[in-house]
């Protein structure tokens, strides 16, 4: 479901990008008008989502619902900096391929498009991967992320930045897709609610504060350069890498004991 998910947030954006695109042929102001979207998204979760869900029904685990353990800060922590950083190719992607002169910013733009239909791919991508690579599921992804933010920093050309974006788009999916479900199995049931709200919101800060990042990165070193900026993003990707990697390896000693006996339990049955 959380690789279904992906796909059509990939499709939804692609969607949500092509319309902005048309409904901007009669002026900026209009394109703000596709977000009459959420009117019929408010209806369906109204009508269809049951009122029960995010409820916990076991007795003296209402008290436990919003205590966060520690795991799930780390957790918190990686949201943040893939999204601040990830979103450096929105905001410095196009200035990327002008400063280079292989490119315009129309054809930046369209490169980005692809973002969407990638980001729709790594939703199945992450359903082969967390299936036979579960521990690693974040660690893969960042690996997506590190190769392509490589590829942006050394490239030359439209279509090797465009594997680029796709290799962006993919890891997106499967990173975020990974953050649920390693709350899944780091957290107590009673707790994965409020835990999952904490780590997304956190996702978003990320989002939101990524312009003011990149911007500080450039003053630390005093270089305002785009591709400077995709560097930067490249060393930080591959620190979480690093990380990552050695988390799944001692990927046991993060379970939520509760969540590891029920999986024996499955297992022998």
């Amino acid at each position: 479901m959380l690789g279904l998910s992906s796909v059509f947030q990939g499709l939804g954006m692609f969607f949500m990008t092509y319309m902005a695109g048309v409904l901007l042929n009669s002026g900026w102001q209009m394109s703000y008008w596709v977000y009459l979207i959420v009117i019929p998204i408010i209806l369906l979760v109204g009508i269809y989502v049951p009122k029960t869900v995010g409820k916990v029904e076991e007795t003296g685990a209402v008290s436990d619902s919003k205590k966060i353990d520690g795991k799930i800060w780390l957790l918190a922590f990686f949201a943040f900096l893939f999204n601040a950083t990830f979103a450096f190719i929105s905001i410095k992607f196009a200035m990327l391929v002008v400063s280079r002169n292989y490119g315009t910013a129309a054809d930046a733009s369209t490169l980005l498009g692809l973002m969407a239909f990638a980001m729709a791919a790594g939703g199945f991508v992450f359903m082969y991967v967390q299936k036979h690579y579960f521990k690693f599921t974040t660690a893969i992804g960042l690996g997506f992320a590190t190769i392509s933010f490589l590829i942006l920093t050394i490239s030359r050309s439209l279509m090797f930045s465009g594997l680029g974006v796709i290799l962006v788009g993919i890891s997106v999916s499967i990173f975020m897709a990974s953050m649920v479900a390693n709350i899944n199995k780091m957290t107590s049931q009673s707790q994965v609610a409020f835990s999952t709200s904490i780590v997304m919101t956190c996702a978003n800060v990320g989002t939101l504060i990524s312009p003011y990042f990149a911007q500080i990165i450039a003053k630390a070193f005093g270089n305002q350069e785009a591709g400077f900026t995709f560097e930067a993003g490249l060393v930080i990707f591959a620190i979480l890498l690093v990380i990552s990697t050695l988390v799944g390896l001692n990927y046991s000693k993060f379970e939520n004991k509760d969540n590891r006996k029920d999986t024996n339990i499955k297992m022998q049955n």
